[in-house]
């Protein structure tokens, strides 16, 4: 069971990298050698909307202690509004 637990661990981990790197950077570029695959952000193409949001986010969790429901749920407004605005 320990083994399963790391391959779930290390899954999660994956692609919570992957997602964070193409939310918060509008070009990736993808290099591919053949034991690895390594994803490298352009750091010129950043979304600061999204980089804002994901800190008030984990400031909401962690410094002012809000519920993760309820925090998920600003952060859905706040996009959802920027969405609609911009």
């Amino acid at each position: 069971l320990a083994a399963i637990t790391a391959a779930v661990v290390g899954v999660i981990l994956n692609l919570s990298l992957w997602f964070a790197l193409h939310v918060l950077f509008d070009k990736v570029t993808r290099i591919t050698s053949p034991p690895l695959d390594i994803w490298l952000p352009d750091f010129a193409s950043v979304n600061l909307f999204s980089l804002l949001l994901a800190a008030a986010a984990g400031l909401m969790l962690l410094k002012f202690d809000f519920g993760v429901v309820r925090t998920i749920f600003v952060s859905a407004l706040a996009g959802l509004a920027s969405t609609l605005l911009l």
